[in-house]
């Protein structure tokens, strides 16, 4: 699995983590042997050439990346006014056709990490339900949104403005997330 935190880690929010030449890199050499790609928004940007910001261009980018040789391809981060939005698309033979979106609301407050623990999650998720990515990518973004939730009801009680997320005090959720917080809808 090639993902955001792993091997495809070139920035977020219009900055580069890594050297700029690293992009072609990555499209040429790594993603025609990458089994699922997780890129962010920007991430898909760089790989693509291709404009991500709607979840049109998502699902144009998702195509691109999957020509370009993933199989299945998961890409967070699409910034909308109210919600952050995730597009995907399988190449696998139950989910052929249209893509799926999965949409959250948007918090004021910082969490930082939800990136890696979603792709950690992506990763078992996607071992479960390997015949279904939208069900694995819904799965994996319930429970970093009740994650969330929990980080958030911590930090009221303790009066932190900011924290690190509830992880261990969040295993139940991580293990069995709550089945109504994310349903996919086509793309």
């Amino acid at each position: 699995m090639c993902a955001q935190t792993r091997c495809l880690q070139l920035g977020d929010h219009g900055a580069l983590y890594t050297p700029e030449g690293l992009a072609g890199i990555y499209r040429e050499q790594l993603l025609p042997l990458a089994t699922i790609v997780t890129p962010n928004s920007f991430e898909a940007e760089l790989l693509t050439g291709l404009p991500c910001t709607t979840l049109e261009e998502g699902a144009a980018a998702c195509k691109a990346l999957q020509a370009a040789g993933a199989r299945d391809v998961i890409i967070t981060s699409i910034d909308e006014p109210r919600t952050i939005a995730l597009v995907g698309r399988s190449g696998g033979a139950a989910e052929r056709g249209p893509g799926f979106c999965i949409r959250v609301p948007k918090h004021k407050q910082h969490f930082g990490g939800t990136g890696d623990l979603l792709a950690g999650l992506l990763l078992a998720h996607t071992t479960a339900y390997s015949d279904n990515l939208g069900r694995a990518a819904a799965r994996a973004v319930g429970s970093v949104q009740a994650v969330i939730a929990r980080t958030i009801e911590v930090r009221r009680q303790t009066g932190q403005s900011e924290s690190g997320l509830q992880l261990v005090a969040s295993r139940d959720l991580i293990l069995d997330p709550p089945e109504a917080l994310c349903t996919p809808s086509l793309a």
